[in-house]
């Protein structure tokens, strides 16, 4: 089995643009939940659920659950489970945008269960990505992601691209697109977000 990420993990580095510039005012504190479809009839339906916490003026903490259920077309209930905590950091580097980088540690864990029975394997690595945020009006923001992944001598890259509409100041609507390198699958993820603080 191929292990890959469900949540949009990712990035695009902008170049030539002055670091001193005026950041969008985006909200790093916050949890959000996510529903992705596959690309592949393999996978009968994933979900997520992350958060951040901002500790500085530019470092958060992050982390994120997500979990695929495959449609195996037998009495075998298989799933896999991505669990990942890191640390982020993000910067203005022109109006209306901020540019991320993060590291995390991941742990991917294998189930399956038949008639009762249940087996399980899980295997650690860690994970790098870069990104950028964009705010296009007051309601609209842009943002992509490059994210590498590492895991048990197996690694992976998945670019992410999609936008946020914000409901309100608390509330926001995504949708992302995912592409995972090395003959992977594509993914389409919405998901619903909560700002605090």
């Amino acid at each position: 089995m191929k292990f890959f990420p469900l949540v949009t993990m990712s990035s695009i580095v902008l170049l030539g643009m002055v670091s001193t510039a005026q950041a969008g005012d985006f909200n790093y504190n916050y949890v959000e939940g996510g529903y992705s479809n596959y690309n592949v009839k393999e996978v009968s339906s994933a979900f997520s659920a992350g958060g951040s916490y901002g500790v500085t003026e530019n470092v958060n903490i992050i982390g994120s659950y997500s979990k695929a259920n495959f449609d195996t077309n037998s009495s075998v209930d298989t799933s896999l489970n991505q669990y990942s905590v890191g640390a982020g950091y993000h910067m203005p580097i022109a109006p209306q945008t901020d540019i991320l980088a993060d590291v995390s540690y991941l742990n991917m864990e294998a189930e399956a269960s038949t008639n009762g029975i249940a087996f399980s394997a899980s295997k650690g690595g860690y994970g790098l990505g870069v990104g950028v945020r964009h705010q296009l009006t007051d309601s609209v923001e842009a943002n992509a992601r490059v994210a590498y992944m590492s895991i048990d001598n197996t690694s992976d890259t998945a670019v992410s691209v999609g936008g946020r509409y914000n409901i309100n100041k608390a509330m926001s609507a995504g949708l992302d697109l995912t592409t995972v390198t090395d003959k992977g699958p594509e993914i389409i993820t919405s998901s619903l977000r909560w700002n605090f603080l």
